[in-house]
């Protein structure tokens, strides 16, 4: 039997309202190579909130994952 316990990184990342309040979480796991691991974990905290402004809320999703891409870019040497 052997146990392995292997250093990862993970991203994390709110999105918020106007008024401060959380509309969804995200999150981004790498490996110790610096490769992204699956795609992008997305909890939605307030589906009410998220429903009233959805085009932004996705925006934001985008924004986050270019900005892991891009650290995966500088993580890998690209």
């Amino acid at each position: 039997m052997e146990l392995v316990i292997k250093h990862t990184r993970n991203y994390k990342g709110e999105v918020k309202n106007e008024d401060g309040k959380i509309v969804m979480n995200l999150s981004q796991g790498f490996d110790n190579a610096g490769n992204m691991i699956g795609g992008t974990n997305v909890a939605i905290i307030n589906r009410e909130l998220y429903k009233a402004d959805i085009e932004e809320c996705r925006k934001q999703q985008d924004a986050f994952t270019a900005e892991m891409r891009k650290i995966e870019d500088e993580l890998l040497g690209e």
